[in-house]
């Protein structure tokens, strides 16, 4: 019965990636497979829905919900104000059309490593990224792929500090925060970065000298404007705030504090403070944002701030329903030998994370997916295998982290989905690019930073 069950769970991994690829939501695939796993592993599956499903379902969004609303406020607001804009426009105009690609990629990275979301940064960059190439003369494919690297790499996963999601996932498991292994961080980052741009300016050389240009594409798009009345200071102040911030709660004034108290509440501060300085300062720093427009915002903050946290629902239920789908094939008795597999890969407990990561990753077309159902399932013996060979918790943070963005961006990961449909480009036209600067790039990183861990770098 083992043996069938292992043999269903491939089943229906496959069906979700076939059916993800076809366009069906996450949050129909996930249930639906789940129930009928479970059943095909001879598991009640209405208890397998109600009682196991949910129960992962409702604890990841219990844990993450916070962290889900306060990031999509803060991302709203920067949108809102023009700060996101202004901010992309300034450098644009810093680095000039011809070093387009560059601009895409930096501004991009700014964006995300200052708070907007991996799902919302797309719509803000694209407009400008179309004139920049369309200015310079740059293949349109080629955006995704330069928007992909500053996306869902260097920013989001390899730069300490960063105050996306995936990044926060970590915290409670290893007792981390989000500056994790700090100089491992940095390596990685900028050997993502530098690999990057490599490629796609040696890509843009060849399409140049074939005589490739923008293309003709259909599109409504407004000129850059040069006279933003938004300066680069006050567009970069939030940003600024948040980091200020979020490093006085985490070493400063969280330390500092008796955290007695949380015994009651079955936890730690230790374990807690990564995300209470998180919440605490992407929201002081969208209070900043309300009071600098207070006169544009003037009856409508109440609703921003609605708004923001309605716009945080969509993407923590389909990261949830993925948990949850997770949570029950954990349960079923052929997961026993995919646990048994990835954890006797190596002994090394960088190399078995990284693979378990980046498995369960590519499965589910996600990194919240795959690092949520991996540290739920192992991170215990992630964290005994650590201690019996030396790597600190925050070094498995950091590696894993950055592992997270590698096999998560096939062709079913909605990121990838969204950026390809809002740039108005198809997977066959981009997607090789992408492929490349979110997939390929962030694993040589993680082998690179193995090395370099396993060898004694353990900051």
């Amino acid at each position: 019965m083992q043996y069938w069950s292992l043999v269903a769970i491939i089943i229906s991994l496959v069906v979700v990636i076939v059916l993800a690829l076809k366009g069906v939501k996450i949050i129909l695939i996930a249930p639906v497979a789940a129930v009928a796993v479970a059943m095909l592993s001879n598991v009640n599956g209405l208890a397998a829905f109600t009682i196991t499903y949910m129960q992962s379902f409702g604890n990841y969004i219990i844990s993450n919900f916070p962290i889900f609303m306060v990031g999509a406020i803060f991302g709203l607001f920067m949108d809102k104000s023009g700060y996101a804009q202004a901010l992309a426009q300034w450098i644009v105009q810093k680095l000039g059309s011809k070093r387009g690609l560059l601009a895409i990629v930096v501004s991009t990275a700014i964006l995300v490593y200052g708070g907007v979301s991996l799902f919302v940064v797309v719509f803000t960059i694209y407009p400008i990224a179309a004139n920049i190439c369309k200015e310079a003369d740059i293949p349109k494919r080629l955006i995704p792929g330069a928007i992909g690297l500053g996306a869902f790499g260097f920013a989001a996963y390899a730069l300490p500090g960063s105050p996306q999601v995936q990044n926060a996932m970590f915290m409670p498991y290893y007792q981390t925060n989000l500056y994790a292994a700090p100089v491992l961080g940095i390596i990685g980052a900028i050997l993502m970065f530098c690999m990057g741009m490599l490629w796609l300016n040696g890509r843009l050389k060849k399409a140049w000298e074939k005589g490739e240009g923008y293309g003709d594409h259909e599109e409504n798009l407004s000129a850059i404007s040069s006279d933003s009345h938004i300066g680069f200071i006050k567009a970069l102040s939030p940003i600024l705030v948040f980091f200020v911030l979020n490093l006085v709660f985490t070493y400063v004034l969280f330390p500092s504090v008796d955290g007695s108290f949380l015994e009651d509440y079955g936890t730690t501060l230790s374990a807690v403070t990564g995300t209470w300085s998180l919440v605490l300062a992407l929201l002081i720093a969208s209070i900043y944002i309300v009071i600098m427009n207070y006169s544009t915002f003037k009856g409508m903050v109440l609703n921003m701030f609605a708004d923001g946290i309605t716009s945080a629902v969509l993407p923590i239920t389909n990261t949830a329903a993925v948990i949850g789908y997770g949570g029950v094939i954990k349960t079923l008795s052929g997961f026993a030998i995919v646990s048994s597999l990835l954890l006797g890969i190596s002994k090394n407990p960088l190399i078995a994370e990284v693979i378990s990561i980046n498995v369960l990753s590519g499965i589910t077309g996600s990194a919240s997916g795959g690092i949520g159902i991996t540290l739920e399932a192992f991170s215990e013996q992630f964290i005994q295998m650590a201690k019996s060979v030396n790597i600190s918790l925050p070094v498995m943070h950091r590696i894993g982290l950055i592992a997270s963005c590698g096999l998560d961006s096939l062709p079913h990961n909605g990121a990838i989905v969204t950026t390809l449909a809002v740039c108005g480009l198809t997977h066959k036209q981009s997607y090789g690019d992408m492929f490349v600067t979110t997939c390929c790039i962030p694993l040589i990183t993680v082998a690179v930073l193995i090395v370099l861990a396993t060898l004694g770098i353990q900051c």
